[in-house]
């Protein structure tokens, strides 16, 4: 599986696994583990969530709830706090100094059920 970020309804999602391609830190790969990190060429992002992901105010310091960036090995890495399946308000989280999120490439696929479902359900529909 490849790690999904897309936008339903005004609300950023992230669906992952443990297993999902190019992970390479998680809470399941080790203990204490706060939140996931990606390579980012293997990240699915719908282009609405790309559009949320660059509307998200960087903060100055290190931590914050995601994370994209180049880093010193010439990949790119995205990473968030929390565990493999998340629905956020976008005004709720925030990018790290580094944090750039033109990084990534938009590609289409569609919202997974279970997202859409949950979302109808509980935010309502």
């Amino acid at each position: 599986m490849r790690t999904q970020i897309f936008a339903y309804k005004g609300y950023l999602c992230i669906n992952s696994e443990p297993g999902a391609e190019g992970m390479i830190a998680s809470p399941a790969t080790a203990p204490g583990n706060i939140g996931c990190t990606v390579e980012a060429d293997k990240i699915d992002v719908t282009p609405e969530a790309l559009t949320m992901l660059k509307g998200l105010r960087k903060v100055g310091g290190s931590f914050a709830s995601i994370s994209c960036f180049d880093s010193n090995d010439g990949k790119i890495y995205f990473g968030w706090l929390g565990g493999f399946k998340q629905v956020s308000d976008p005004k709720n989280l925030e990018g790290d100094r580094d944090y750039e999120p033109s990084l990534l490439t938009p590609t289409e696929f569609e919202v997974p059920k279970e997202f859409s479902d949950f979302i109808d359900k509980e935010y309502g529909g």
